[in-house]
Protein backbone atom coordinates (compact mmCIF):
# COMPACT_ATOMS: atom_id res chain seq x y z
CA UNK A 1 0.00 0.00 0.00
CA UNK A 2 3.00 2.73 1.12
CA UNK A 3 4.46 1.96 -2.53
CA UNK A 4 0.85 2.04 -4.38
CA UNK A 5 0.68 5.67 -2.07
CA UNK A 6 3.89 7.50 -2.90
CA UNK A 7 3.64 6.00 -6.35
CA UNK A 8 0.40 7.89 -6.87
CA UNK A 9 1.23 11.04 -5.84
CA UNK A 10 4.14 11.28 -8.35
CA UNK A 11 1.10 10.51 -11.02
CA UNK A 12 -1.08 12.86 -9.83
CA UNK A 13 1.36 15.79 -10.01
CA UNK A 14 1.95 14.92 -13.59
CA UNK A 15 -1.60 14.06 -15.00
CA UNK A 16 -3.77 13.75 -11.86
CA UNK A 17 -6.51 11.85 -13.70
CA UNK A 18 -9.89 11.31 -11.85
CA UNK A 19 -9.82 7.56 -11.62
CA UNK A 20 -6.17 7.64 -10.09
CA UNK A 21 -7.68 10.27 -7.41
CA UNK A 22 -9.93 7.92 -6.33
CA UNK A 23 -7.66 4.96 -6.47
CA UNK A 24 -5.66 6.89 -4.11
CA UNK A 25 -8.38 7.81 -1.91
CA UNK A 26 -9.37 4.07 -1.50
CA UNK A 27 -5.84 3.05 -0.45
CA UNK A 28 -5.30 6.78 1.41
CA UNK A 29 -8.58 5.50 3.74
CA UNK A 30 -7.14 1.99 3.93
CA UNK A 31 -4.00 2.87 5.20
CA UNK A 32 -6.01 5.46 7.83
CA UNK A 33 -8.43 2.38 8.54
CA UNK A 34 -5.16 0.11 9.55
CA UNK A 35 -3.82 3.11 11.86
CA UNK A 36 -7.13 3.67 13.71
CA UNK A 37 -7.87 0.06 14.24
CA UNK A 38 -3.81 -0.64 15.71
CA UNK A 39 -4.36 2.75 17.78
CA UNK A 40 -7.51 1.22 18.97
CA UNK A 41 -5.64 -2.28 19.72
CA UNK A 42 -8.49 -4.22 18.62
CA UNK A 43 -7.83 -7.69 16.82
CA UNK A 44 -9.36 -7.28 13.18
CA UNK A 45 -7.66 -8.46 10.40
CA UNK A 46 -7.50 -5.69 8.01
CA UNK A 47 -9.41 -6.66 4.90
CA UNK A 48 -6.98 -5.64 1.41
CA UNK A 49 -8.48 -3.40 -1.15
CA UNK A 50 -9.72 -6.89 -3.14
CA UNK A 51 -12.13 -7.39 -0.20
CA UNK A 52 -13.36 -4.09 -0.28
CA UNK A 53 -13.59 -4.22 -4.41
CA UNK A 54 -15.44 -7.74 -3.92
CA UNK A 55 -18.37 -5.21 -2.02
CA UNK A 56 -18.34 -2.16 -3.96
CA UNK A 57 -15.87 -0.41 -6.83
CA UNK A 58 -13.34 1.95 -5.22
CA UNK A 59 -15.04 4.25 -7.63
CA UNK A 60 -18.25 3.81 -6.07
CA UNK A 61 -17.87 3.12 -2.43
CA UNK A 62 -16.33 6.21 -0.42
CA UNK A 63 -16.95 6.49 2.81
CA UNK A 64 -17.10 10.09 5.09
CA UNK A 65 -18.21 8.58 8.39
CA UNK A 66 -16.01 6.23 10.76
CA UNK A 67 -17.05 4.80 13.96
CA UNK A 68 -15.58 2.31 15.91
CA UNK A 69 -17.95 -0.48 17.57
CA UNK A 70 -17.16 -3.50 20.09
CA UNK A 71 -16.93 -5.98 17.09
CA UNK A 72 -15.24 -4.04 14.52
CA UNK A 73 -15.69 -0.70 12.41
CA UNK A 74 -18.69 0.48 11.17
CA UNK A 75 -18.38 2.74 7.83
CA UNK A 76 -21.16 5.13 6.22
CA UNK A 77 -20.93 6.24 2.60
CA UNK A 78 -23.78 9.07 2.90
CA UNK A 79 -23.17 9.89 -1.18
CA UNK A 80 -24.24 6.38 -2.02
CA UNK A 81 -26.06 5.27 0.97
CA UNK A 82 -24.27 2.11 1.89
CA UNK A 83 -23.30 0.86 5.85
CA UNK A 84 -20.48 -1.47 6.16
CA UNK A 85 -19.41 -3.22 9.14
CA UNK A 86 -15.98 -4.98 9.21
CA UNK A 87 -14.34 -7.51 11.81
CA UNK A 88 -12.55 -10.03 12.66
CA UNK A 89 -14.61 -13.02 10.85
CA UNK A 90 -16.93 -10.97 8.04
CA UNK A 91 -17.63 -7.85 6.02
CA UNK A 92 -21.16 -6.75 5.83
CA UNK A 93 -23.21 -4.42 4.23
CA UNK A 94 -26.37 -2.79 3.83
CA UNK A 95 -28.42 -0.24 1.84
CA UNK A 96 -27.12 1.48 -1.54
CA UNK A 97 -28.85 3.64 -4.16
CA UNK A 98 -30.01 0.19 -6.00
CA UNK A 99 -31.21 -1.36 -2.95
CA UNK A 100 -34.98 -1.91 -2.66
CA UNK A 101 -36.45 -0.19 0.43
CA UNK A 102 -32.99 -0.41 2.43
CA UNK A 103 -34.70 2.88 4.18
CA UNK A 104 -31.21 4.77 4.24
CA UNK A 105 -32.63 7.59 2.23
CA UNK A 106 -30.85 10.27 3.29
CA UNK A 107 -28.14 9.08 6.06
CA UNK A 108 -25.71 12.12 7.13
CA UNK A 109 -24.73 10.63 10.79
CA UNK A 110 -23.74 7.47 12.62
CA UNK A 111 -23.45 6.64 16.01
CA UNK A 112 -22.75 3.13 18.08
CA UNK A 113 -24.31 2.12 21.54
CA UNK A 114 -23.34 -0.76 22.54
CA UNK A 115 -23.89 -3.84 20.00
CA UNK A 116 -26.73 -1.09 18.27
CA UNK A 117 -26.24 1.07 15.54
CA UNK A 118 -27.98 4.51 15.21
CA UNK A 119 -28.17 6.02 11.29
CA UNK A 120 -29.41 9.56 10.89
CA UNK A 121 -31.93 9.58 8.06
CA UNK A 122 -32.08 13.51 7.95
CA UNK A 123 -34.87 14.05 4.73
CA UNK A 124 -37.40 11.32 6.82
CA UNK A 125 -36.51 12.71 10.07
CA UNK A 126 -36.10 9.53 11.06
CA UNK A 127 -33.41 7.15 13.05
CA UNK A 128 -32.81 3.34 11.80
CA UNK A 129 -31.26 1.24 14.25
CA UNK A 130 -29.69 -1.66 14.01
CA UNK A 131 -28.28 -4.70 15.41
CA UNK A 132 -24.02 -5.68 14.94
CA UNK A 133 -24.84 -7.74 12.01
CA UNK A 134 -26.35 -4.37 10.42
CA UNK A 135 -30.09 -5.88 10.76
CA UNK A 136 -32.60 -3.43 10.95
CA UNK A 137 -34.72 -3.75 14.37
CA UNK A 138 -36.40 -0.55 14.59
CA UNK A 139 -37.14 2.99 12.94
CA UNK A 140 -37.31 5.95 15.18
CA UNK A 141 -39.71 8.68 13.88
CA UNK A 142 -38.24 12.34 14.74
CA UNK A 143 -41.60 14.12 15.49
CA UNK A 144 -42.28 17.66 16.76
CA UNK A 145 -44.11 20.44 16.11
CA UNK A 146 -41.82 21.50 13.11
CA UNK A 147 -39.94 19.43 10.66
CA UNK A 148 -35.96 19.28 11.97
CA UNK A 149 -33.99 17.75 9.21
CA UNK A 150 -31.33 16.99 11.83
CA UNK A 151 -27.58 16.50 10.98
CA UNK A 152 -26.08 15.23 13.85
CA UNK A 153 -26.65 12.61 16.27
CA UNK A 154 -25.21 11.13 19.85
CA UNK A 155 -26.40 8.86 22.47
CA UNK A 156 -25.54 9.09 25.79
CA UNK A 157 -24.85 6.34 28.88
CA UNK A 158 -28.30 6.47 29.64
CA UNK A 159 -29.78 5.99 25.85
CA UNK A 160 -31.10 9.15 25.55
CA UNK A 161 -30.90 10.26 21.95
CA UNK A 162 -29.27 13.90 21.24
CA UNK A 163 -29.91 15.35 17.56
CA UNK A 164 -28.79 18.55 16.21
CA UNK A 165 -31.09 20.71 13.48
CA UNK A 166 -28.14 23.21 11.98
CA UNK A 167 -31.77 24.73 10.19
CA UNK A 168 -32.82 25.55 13.83
CA UNK A 169 -29.57 25.52 15.76
CA UNK A 170 -30.92 23.52 17.94
CA UNK A 171 -30.37 20.79 20.23
CA UNK A 172 -33.19 18.51 21.14
CA UNK A 173 -33.58 15.56 23.03
CA UNK A 174 -35.57 11.80 23.22
CA UNK A 175 -35.00 9.92 26.37
CA UNK A 176 -35.48 6.68 26.19
CA UNK A 177 -39.23 6.83 27.29
CA UNK A 178 -40.56 9.74 25.63
CA UNK A 179 -41.39 9.57 22.00
CA UNK A 180 -41.14 13.11 20.83
CA UNK A 181 -37.80 14.87 20.71
CA UNK A 182 -37.65 18.39 23.05
CA UNK A 183 -36.00 21.47 23.00
CA UNK A 184 -32.41 20.66 24.96
CA UNK A 185 -30.42 23.52 23.99
CA UNK A 186 -31.22 26.65 22.04
CA UNK A 187 -27.95 27.51 20.19
CA UNK A 188 -29.26 30.69 19.00
CA UNK A 189 -29.60 32.34 22.61
CA UNK A 190 -26.07 31.10 23.13
CA UNK A 191 -22.93 33.90 22.98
Amino acid sequence: VWFQLVFGFFILKKKNPLFLRKKLKTYLFLFVLNIITKLYSQVFSLYSTSSINDIYSASSFSPIKIRIAQNGVILLDTENSILVHFSENDTISYGGKSARFSGLIDPVDITVKGLNVYILNQASNSILVFDSRLNHIQTILISNEVELYPSLIAIDQYENIYIYSSDLNMIYVNDSQQKNFTEFIDLNMQN
